[in-house]
Formats: C-alpha cells, sequence, structure tokens
C-alpha cells in the first residue's frame, strides 16, 4: 500500500484506488530501473530478457528476496520480442549489454574507440515473439506504461505493439540512436516519425551520452592524449514520450489519472496539471470524490521534487570537491 506519493498523502490515496498500474520493462538485463520507485508498490512490472541465465536471476532476486521489492508484482519473461515469430540470430558482443538482434557495424564503433560494442564474440538462435499477441496469450491487459532498451530493434517491436500503442500505453521510455552501430538500426527521427502516428509525442531526455572518436573519456573529463579535452558527438539516450493532451480526451478518468501520476512520477508536474485540467470533468471528480484541491496537491509534489533535486545537487557538489582534493593530496 502506498503511503505517499512524492509527499502527497492525498495522491496516494488516489493511486491506491485505482487498479494497478501494468508496466512493461523490454530489455530488463540488470533489473528495473528507479523510474518507477514513486508508484512502485502500486505497479504490477512485467520484464523480458531473452538471456535465460539472465532472466532466472532475476526471477530468482526477486522471488527469493521478495521483500526486498518495492513493486506489487514482478514477473520476468525469457522472451525475444519481433514483429513476427520467427528464428532470429542473437549477435552476443565483448560488451554483453550491446548485444543485439541486429548484426554490428564494427568499422563505427571502432571509429568512436568502443570496439567492444560491435565484436561480436558468440551467436544463438531465439524465437521472436510479436507483443501484441504475447500480452493477449498471457493475459495482460491495460497496459499503461513500457520501457524498452533492445539495442536497436525497438523499431521492430512497436511494429508488433500496435494494438497496444493505439489503446492503453500511455508512456514510453524508449533507448534512442543518433548514430547507427548496426545493419538496419533506425535512428531517433524514424522511431519518433512511428510514434507520432499513435498521438505520442517527445517529453523530454531521460539521459543523454556523447561519443569522442579518440577515447571513451566523457566530457568534462580531461583524457589523456593529443586532444585531453573536448565535448563529444550526441550517439545515443532515453527519451521519454507520452499521449498528447488531445488524444488523452477520448480515455477514460482511470486513465488520465494513471497518465497524470506517470507525467509526476518522471518530473512532469506542469504536463500533469494540464492533463487533468484539459479533462474539466475529471478535477471535478477527483475534488469532490476525495475532498482535495488538485493544485496542492500538484504544488506539494512539484515542492517535493524540488528538494529531491537540490539534494542531488549539493551530494554531486560533494562527490566532485571531494574527487577534486582526493587528486590534489594524491590519495
Amino acid at each position: 500500500m502506498l503511503q505517499k506519493f512524492l509527499g502527497s498523502v492525498e495522491f496516494a490515496k488516489i493511486i491506491n484506488d485505482l487498479s494497478p498500474l501494468q508496466c512493461l520493462d523490454i530489455g530488463a538485463r540488470g533489473g528495473p530501473l528507479d523510474d518507477l520507485l514513486p508508484i512502485a508498490e502500486a505497479t504490477n512490472l512485467y520484464g523480458f530478457e531473452p538471456d535465460q541465465i539472465e532472466c532466472e536471476r532475476l526471477n530468482n532476486a526477486h522471488s527469493v528476496n521478495r521483500n526486498a521489492s518495492t513493486f506489487k508484482k514482478v514477473v520476468f519473461f525469457p522472451v525475444a520480442l519481433g514483429q513476427k515469430q520467427e528464428k532470429r540470430t542473437l549477435y552476443l558482443t565483448k560488451h554483453r549489454g550491446t548485444s543485439s538482434l541486429l548484426k554490428p557495424i564494427p568499422k563505427v564503433g571502432k571509429r568512436f574507440s568502443r570496439s567492444e560494442y560491435v565484436t561480436v564474440e558468440d551467436t544463438c538462435d531465439v524465437n521472436t515473439f510479436p507483443l501484441d499477441d504475447f500480452l493477449v496469450s498471457n493475459a495482460i491487459k491495460d497496459v499503461i506504461y513500457m520501457k524498452i532498451d533492445v539495442e536497436g530493434f525497438e523499431l521492430e517491436i512497436f511494429k508488433s505493439a500496435k494494438q497496444l500503442l493505439s489503446s492503453s500505453l500511455m508512456a514510453l521510455h524508449v533507448e534512442v540512436a543518433f548514430i547507427r552501430i548496426r545493419l538496419g538500426q533506425p535512428c531517433y527521427w524514424e522511431l519518433e516519425s512511428y510514434l507520432r502516428n499513435f498521438d505520442f509525442i517527445p517529453i523530454g531526455f531521460c539521459n543523454l551520452h556523447e561519443w569522442r572518436h579518440l577515447t571513451k573519456t566523457k566530457f568534462p573529463n580531461k583524457s589523456n592524449g593529443l586532444i585531453p579535452f573536448s565535448k563529444g558527438q550526441i550517439a545515443h539516450g532515453d527519451m521519454l514520450f507520452f499521449k498528447s493532451l488531445d488524444s488523452l480526451k477520448s480515455k477514460s478518468p482511470e486513465e488520465c489519472l494513471k497518465a497524470a501520476f506517470l507525467s509526476m512520477t518522471y518530473g512532469y508536474v506542469d504536463y500533469a496539471y494540464q492533463i487533468i485540467i484539459n479533462n474539466p470533468s475529471l478535477k471535478e471528480y477527483v475534488e469532490n470524490r476525495y475532498n482535495i484541491s488538485v493544485e496542492k496537491e500538484l504544488s506539494t509534489v512539484s515542492l517535493h521534487l524540488l528538494k529531491q533535486y537540490r539534494r542531488s545537487q549539493i551530494y554531486a557538489a560533494r562527490r566532485r570537491f571531494k574527487k577534486i582534493i582526493t587528486k590534489a593530496l594524491g590519495i
């Protein structure tokens, strides 16, 4: 049972009244991201990880130590998703986190000092399944959120999930690329163009990575060699997409509320407010049913996030200072 949602007791009560938030984590290696922690206790999380050993580890981690899991329910499937049900080759790279169903382009990885990202150490065959079909066959309904990180295979999976994209899904956390390092890999603009067909709009980057040619050292750190200090070329990042405000007008009150809470979870309180006031009957329903002021609770969430941000900035500054002192003293 959720006690507080980003500082708001009243919003937590509303979330507890809703049906569980059905969320997908596609490409779950390493475990769930921290993104959903504010609403984890009200969330059913379904993960997909085709590496059977890693999938088994993830399931064991959550079943053996269930009390340590903050999610209401967590299940990981050893399943590879794709546009069709077929056998595909999985290219296992030296850096296992960049393994993909798309063949790497060695010269591009080497150009950016990331040979391990494109060096294939082994291959194996996997059977892919369309996402829409998998959800139906496993009775997973009303999915509102999907995080997807499948090393360039995102567009193929989107094409297997047209029903999901056009119905209940409210938010997408997607890895996007600006440099093709695999054959047939779509870049950011291709993903955005496809998702706009389903009324998803880009909201902001969750993170962004830049690559230099001569070193893996990231800006603003200094490297050895000819060019010790330089910015890099935008390479990839994680982009957040939400359903557009206009498209939400046709959604149910519960779907709109879930969309608003997901927006707040990612820090977009302003967008959450627009979702609610965009539907006057929804705002009236919430305030009358729960005897609250929507504006007051949104302000509570906003100030809570401000405090979190300031604490993170102070912590980061302390780490930088400690690093400088340690280097200066030669510790």
